[in-house]
């Protein structure tokens, strides 16, 4: 069974199903996205200063690492294997082995402490602080498609559902949907 990823402070743990500890990792910076695995092994965890390494999940090896800049907000990783990270500088692209894909057009503000990145039908949607909502990204890309503003202040947890809704909530307690390259009111980006 694969193990359960946690991160603490700086650190990564693999802990498994029984609770044995199986393995811990160091950032070096405070780990505030929830790390992402794939089926085939690999777990990817972002630490703020835009630390994001990549590690055997049975192991706890490190396979490689790479550095952005920003809070970390979020670390997802599609079908594909491409690897996408939000902080509160920007948005990126890396291949499965660790090489830049591409930087966002957008310097978008990322929300940190939590899922902030979502994947379906080839958009990349990032939830954003300060009334920044939703940020809807190619992800062959890094084009933005639309964004589309919050009311009152950071948003959180976005999901998308097989028609593309993408849903998202917001701090104030509002809860969002738009549609996959629309939306209601979009503002210019």
């Amino acid at each position: 069974s694969w193990a359960r990823e946690m991160c603490i402070r700086d650190s990564l743990y693999a802990v498994s199903a029984s609770g044995a500890l199986k393995w811990k990792a160091t950032l070096g910076a405070a780990v505030k996205a929830s790390p992402a695995v794939t089926t085939d092994g690999v777990v990817y965890a972002l630490a703020d200063g835009g630390i994001l390494k990549a590690f055997d999940a049975v192991s706890g090896t490190e396979k490689w690492s790479a550095t952005q800049t920003g809070n970390a907000g979020g670390v997802a990783v599609d079908a594909d294997g491409t690897v996408y990270i939000g902080t509160s500088k920007g948005i990126w692209a890396y291949t499965e082995g660790g090489t830049l894909k591409w930087t966002c057009d957008m310097k978008y503000n990322v929300t940190e402490r939590g899922g902030s990145l979502a994947i379906g039908g080839g958009v990349l949607y990032a939830t954003l602080k300060s009334k920044g909502g939703c940020a809807a990204v190619d992800t062959a890309t890094g084009r933005t498609l639309w964004t589309y503003a919050s009311q009152a202040g950071d948003s959180y947890h976005p999901v998308v559902d097989s028609d593309g809704t993408v849903y998202f909530c917001e701090k104030n307690g509002y809860l969002y949907a738009c549609l996959l390259y629309t939306s209601p009111s979009p503002r210019d980006t």
